[in-house]
């Protein structure tokens, strides 16, 4: 199945993604800096018979428009944006999967609205800072073997937070995805098999 480009306007932006829409279970893929949606086509095609999925452009990347005078955009900016394509799709909860710089803002949106995320991957994650307080979502951490995320230290301030941690390594750089997308899929898909919804028990 081929995906729908499909756009959110909204005042001050507007909004391009790419949505595979074959079945219930809200799944949301955020991409990195200099990304766009099409990165997870891959991983969009594995499970779009078992998702809803959405794979968002963020404001600046790819087809969304590029707002002047206030780069880099800020944590409030761009999870706005989230809220509003939850919105728009009816969405109450999803699945999440951030890389690199969205990895980090996941766990941001987490701790602000956790009511949001059914469970979240972070992909070799960046500057995951001190958080006023545990957060307790299902959460895979897909740590590349030539990732950015190599030593205890980096893994130090995930492990401390995040109170519902699973950490498991993969073969590439930091886009697994793209260089190594036959592990990185089914190490996601079977993550997210786990913590299907309740209503949505069957294998695909």
């Amino acid at each position: 199945m081929k995906p729908v480009r499909k756009t959110l306007s909204l005042p001050d932006i507007q909004l391009s993604y790419l949505e595979w829409n074959q079945s219930q279970e809200p799944l949301l893929l955020l991409h990195g800096a200099g990304g766009d949606a099409l990165v997870w086509s891959s991983l969009a095609v594995t499970l779009a018979k078992g998702y809803h999925i959405v794979a968002l452009d963020m404001r600046g990347h790819g087809e969304s428009s590029k707002p002047q005078g206030n780069y880099p955009y800020s944590d409030a900016d761009l999870i706005a944006d989230l809220e509003a394509v939850m919105v728009r799709l009816g969405w109450s909860s999803a699945h999440v999967v951030g890389h690199s710089w969205m990895g980090k803002l996941a766990a941001i949106w987490a701790l602000q609205h956790p009511e949001r995320l059914r469970s979240m991957i972070l992909v070799d994650p960046v500057d995951f800072v001190r958080q006023p307080c545990p957060i307790d979502i299902p959460t895979l951490f897909v740590q590349p073997e030539k990732g950015i995320n190599g030593t205890d230290s980096h893994l130090e301030p995930y492990k401390t937070y995040l109170k519902n941690l699973r950490i498991c390594k993969v073969p590439g750089n930091h886009w697994p995805f793209l260089v190594q997308p036959e592990v990185f899929n089914r190490t996601v898909k079977a993550f997210l098999e786990e913590h299907r919804g309740v209503n949505d028990l069957l294998h695909f």
